[in-house]
């Protein structure tokens, strides 16, 4: 039985001196450092507003009309 998805040489992809270098050096010291913490400060900032966004726009919570089957048997009929 023969193989029916093309096979590509791994030298295409794995070889490169471009995808070598930035390898070699990382994401190591200060811009790493830079992106860890801008992660981090972005998970938080998102926490912290997530709960604030549901409580503002928790527009149904106390909502003191009928229920929905009331209006489904009013429309019905």
């Amino acid at each position: 039985m023969g193989n029916i998805f093309a096979v590509e040489p791994k030298q295409l992809y794995t070889e490169s001196p471009t995808s070598d270098k930035y390898a070699k050096v990382g994401l190591g010291g200060i811009p790493g450092a830079i992106l860890a913490v801008g992660i981090l400060a972005g998970v938080f900032f998102g926490v912290q507003t997530l709960g604030s966004f549901e409580e503002v726009n928790n527009e149904f919570a106390g909502y003191d009309g009928e229920s929905v089957s009331y209006y489904s048997e009013k429309f019905s009929s």
